[in-house]
C-alpha cells in the first residue's frame, strides 16, 4: 500500500534521469509522478522539495478537463474541512483549486507540526486512489530539512495512506550515521516500511 524506493550514489550517476523515465509508463497508467529537488542552502525553507512538487500536481490539475477540476475540488473540500487552511498556507496554489480556506485555531508549535502532519495525510490521500497512484520523486534529500523528513515518515506510516510511494533520492556518501535521512530510514525499516 505504501513503498519507499531510494535511489543512492554519488553526484551525476543518473539517479534522476533514471527516475523521469518513469514519467511515461506513469501517465499511461493514469499514475501520477510528481517530483521536488532540495538545494543545499535551503534548509531555512521547510518543506521546499514537497511544496515544488504538490504545486506541479495542483497546476496540471487546474489545466484538466472542468469535471476533473470539480472532482478535485469536491474531494479536497471534504478531506480537509476546516483545516484547509493548513494545507493553502503552505501551498498557495491550492487555493485556486478549492477557493478561499476558513481560519483555523492557532495552537502550540508542537500541536501545529501534528495537525500539519495529519492535514497532509489526508491531502495525499485525495490523490493516492486505487485506480491513480501518486508517486512522489524527492531528488537530493540529504539537504532535506527536518520538517520535511518528519512529513516523509508521517506519510509513510499512516497506514490510512495508500497507493503511494515516495522515492527520495540522495548521495549516500554525503549522511553518516547520525544523519537526521539515516535515522528515518532506520525507523522506517523498524516500522515495516524497508527502503528498496
Amino acid at each position: 500500500t505504501r513503498e519507499l524506493v531510494c535511489p543512492t550514489g554519488r553526484s551525476g550517476i543518473g539517479k534522476s534521469a533514471r527516475v523521469g523515465r518513469l514519467h511515461a509508463p506513469l501517465d499511461a497508467a493514469g499514475s501520477h509522478l510528481i517530483s521536488g529537488k532540495y538545494e543545499q542552502y535551503s534548509h531555512h525553507r521547510p518543506y521546499s522539495a514537497i511544496i515544488q512538487a504538490f504545486g506541479e500536481l495542483v497546476r496540471h490539475i487546474l489545466s484538466d478537463a472542468n469535471d476533473v477540476v470539480q472532482r478535485f475540488r469536491e474531494a479536497l473540500v471534504t478531506a480537509l474541512g476546516t483545516n484547509l487552511r493548513v494545507i493553502t498556507d503552505v501551498i498557495a496554489d491550492v487555493e485556486l483549486l478549492t477557493g478561499p480556506p476558513g481560519e483555523i485555531e492557532d495552537l502550540a508549535p508542537q500541536e501545529r507540526r501534528n495537525r500539519f502532519n495529519r492535514t497532509f495525510c489526508d491531502f495525499v490521500r485525495v490523490f493516492a486512489e486505487s485506480d491513480r497512484s501518486l508517486v512522489l520523486f524527492l531528488d537530493d534529500v540529504q539537504w532535506a530539512d527536518p520538517a520535511s523528513l518528519s512529513l516523509l515518515g508521517a506519510l509513510l506510516t499512516d497506514s490510512a495512506v495508500r497507493h503511494f510511494v515516495a522515492v527520495i533520492a540522495y548521495r549516500d556518501g554525503d549522511i553518516g550515521p547520525s544523519h537526521p535521512l539515516t535515522l528515518l530510514l532506520h525507523e522506517l525499516e523498524c516500522g515495516g516500511i524497508p527502503a528498496t
